[in-house]
């Protein structure tokens, strides 16, 4: 898309895409609902919202109620795995609003993952690939996750927030959002990469053969350099709290993370070779997913959307590295990955009604899975 059309796609009324976010938004938070009130026989909402915030829902819960701990805990572990920015969002909802933790985390994915929709149109040529993000992040299979108090939906909505930023060179928008993404996720850190590909692409040829600096590049290098901030910030903090910047990482061997060969971690799943803590099940779910957004990194590099791949592949290297756990979220969570996804499903009519009508029953499968506590979506 040049960027010509997508000032246009900015200056259009927007009232379409908003209702049809809204909409789905609805629909799914609706659909999931009831999918676990017919399942268990219980309509009670608080219920469900106790059911829906399982697994890393509940740290950032806790981390949200009772701060960053100063000590590991008896099992070795803490909650300094885990970044800011999500648990300062929840305790600030919970303190102006009263409501629940779980309440208050739904409130926020929600409406972060509905500003992502609205804010990723401008990434897209097509009205019918658009939709079919849209359906695929509100109602599809890992909508969900995108609906709870985790770091998924933020960084799913900073990230594209980065994207569209690039794509429109609102570098001030590119800026912050980088900052905050940083804050959100360690992987966030790759957000530079992008970045930097954007950067290169403001330069001009010179007559000489050699290159020169645009009114934007000194926007876009300074939108570079302040990336890392939300990260650095995070360290200064741990460094004080704690004494160690880099506890994030060092309290990874609580949960058996070290650094290992993401090439044979992935060969170990799809071989269904049995490893300690996990099942054979769980280990090829997460290969194939692993394989699924390596897949994605490598058609958005082959479509010329270059920044887009390599952070998805950056970031999915790095997960593959300290292990297999949890990377069906790690790869939900990377929004180039949908993207990919809903360009290679919405091409033809035909193609995006069966996508849209899949991708909706699997988000109520999924959902029961994981309010079921399944060990497959952990």
């Amino acid at each position: 898309m040049t960027e010509a059309v997508a000032q246009a796609v900015v200056r259009r009324p927007v009232s379409r895409e908003v209702w049809l976010v809204v909409a789905l938004a609805v629909a799914g938070v609706l659909t999931r609902y009831l999918a676990f009130a017919l399942i268990n026989g219980d309509a009670d909402p608080n219920h469900y919202l106790v059911a829906l915030c399982t697994w890393d829902c509940n740290w950032y819960t806790q981390l949200a109620a009772q701060g960053y701990d100063l000590v590991r805990r008896p099992d070795g572990t803490a909650n300094w795995a885990f970044f800011p920015l999500t648990p300062l969002l929840l305790a600030g909802l919970h303190a102006i609003s009263g409501w629940s933790w779980q309440l208050c985390g739904v409130v926020i994915g929600e409406t972060a993952i509905a500003a992502a929709c609205l804010l990723a149109r401008p990434l897209f040529d097509g009205e019918r690939t658009y939709r079919l993000f849209c359906i695929f992040v509100l109602i599809g299979p890992f909508a969900y996750a995108y609906g709870l108090g985790m770091s998924e939906p933020l960084f799913f909505l900073l990230s594209i927030a980065v994207f569209t930023g690039l794509r429109l060179q609102r570098y001030g928008l590119v800026a912050l959002a980088a900052v905050l993404l940083t804050a959100t996720r360690v992987t966030g850190v790759f957000i530079a990469v992008p970045i930097a590909v954007a950067l290169l692409a403001t330069l001009e040829r010179t007559e000489q053969g050699g290159w020169r600096a645009t009114g934007a590049t000194g926007a876009a290098l300074a939108s570079l350099a302040a990336a890392p901030l939300g990260l650095l910030a995070y360290m200064l903090y741990l460094h004080v709290h704690i004494g160690d910047g880099m506890a994030f990482m060092h309290v990874q061997t609580a949960w058996g993370r070290g650094l290992t060969n993401p090439l044979a971690n992935i060969i170990d799943g799809l071989l269904l070779r049995e490893q300690e803590g996990h099942h054979v099940g769980y280990r090829l779910t997460m290969a194939i997913f692993a394989l699924l957004g390596l897949g994605a990194a490598v058609y958005l590099v082959l479509r010329r959307r270059v920044g887009m791949g390599l952070f998805v592949a950056l970031s999915l290297i790095l997960a593959l590295m300290t292990g297999m756990q949890s990377i069906l979220r790690y790869t939900i969570g990377l929004a180039p990955v949908t993207i990919a996804a809903a360009d290679i499903l919405g091409g033809g009519r035909w193609r995006f009604w069966i996508s849209a009508i899949a991708g909706a029953a699997l988000g109520v499968v999924f959902s029961l899975l994981w309010v079921g506590g399944s060990p497959l979506m952990g």
